[in-house]
């Protein structure tokens, strides 16, 4: 999946979208996505998908300790989060500049996504959203059903990060204030 990082545009002043396959994007979904990005002022990625991690005990499954906030279930405000969803991602070109080389390991492009958001210090926010805002088609062979109960890779990089707790990452969104 670190596919959708290879064409990222070297120019500045362009919005960024990484999209996957197998999702059907409603026709406010660019609109939506690109007035939450100036509503942070360009200094947020953005997704319709993303997760929080159960902080309180040793990261030791990545898929079971964290709270999703999925693109399927509505979402009554924006959500600071930890993780990311690429597929339902976007962001503007001044705000980070991800290269396929930060992305060292195959499929798991939210969680080097989300690395990458941390080392450079820049806030991921899951945008307020309708139930069904973004529609899934059915499919037997996507990356979660591929890690769901084998996620030791995830959760080693995971673990070896220094992330913000729950709170923190809260009040980074309310620092920030919508313009």
């Amino acid at each position: 999946d670190v596919g959708k990082f290879g064409w990222m545009p070297p120019q500045e002043d362009s919005y960024c979208f990484t999209c996957d396959d197998d999702l059907i994007y409603p026709s406010d979904y660019v609109e939506t996505m690109i007035a939450t990005i100036e509503k942070y002022s360009r200094k947020a990625i953005v997704a319709a998908h993303g997760s929080l991690f159960d902080l309180s005990r040793p990261m030791v499954h990545y898929i079971r300790q964290r709270k999703i906030f999925h693109f399927r279930i509505q979402l009554v405000q924006d959500t600071a989060v930890h993780v990311p969803g690429t597929g339902v991602m976007a962001f503007h070109s001044s705000t980070i500049q991800p290269d396929p080389l930060d992305f060292e390991l195959p499929n798991m492009a939210d969680v080097w996504m989300a690395i990458l958001a941390l080392k450079k210090d820049v806030p991921i926010i899951v945008v307020a959203h309708p139930n069904q805002w973004v529609v899934e088609q059915k499919t037997n062979s996507g990356l979660y059903q591929k890690y769901r109960h084998n996620s030791h890779k995830q959760s080693g990089l995971v673990a070896g990060q220094e992330w913000p707790s729950r709170e923190d990452v809260a009040d980074r969104l309310i620092q920030m204030g919508a313009t």
